[in-house]
């Protein structure tokens, strides 16, 4: 069974707390509240857990063409995401510290180039102790 990330999770059999690692790939920008999205991923780890995760940082127009055809893009009810449900990584630092994550720990572009740069392809965060 597939994890709906924005519902109660042990309404889905998940176990809070006990998750050493989390990897999400192109996945989490797609909720509509990405602060409840990050609470409930904070959930699933136990203290000093790590969430990897992978997600476009940077729109690029191609992406919009190919994407925005699909009723999924456009589910973010944030005003900051009201034209692209990507984020830069001052927001994502900033949900982050919010929703009970030490923040961006490490950060490795998809290039090299700045101009061609539109993924971090590795966020790695660590739980802080409750």
């Amino acid at each position: 069974m597939p994890l709906g990330i924005e519902n109660d999770l042990l309404q889905q059999g998940m176990e809070v707390n006990s998750y050493d690692l989390v990897i999400a790939a192109q996945v989490l920008h797609a909720t509509k509240d990405l602060h409840a999205t990050m609470r409930n991923v904070w959930r699933l780890l136990k203290p000093g857990g790590r969430l990897l995760m992978v997600e476009t940082t940077k729109d690029w127009s191609a992406q919009h063409l190919i994407f925005g055809t699909l009723p999924g893009w456009w589910l973010s009810e944030e005003p900051e995401r009201a034209m692209s449900p990507n984020m830069p990584l001052d927001m994502w630092q900033r949900i982050l510290k919010t929703t009970g994550f030490s923040g961006l720990d490490i950060n490795v572009w998809d290039c090299q180039d700045q101009d061609h740069q539109t993924s971090s392809v590795k966020l790695q965060l660590e739980v802080e102790a409750s």
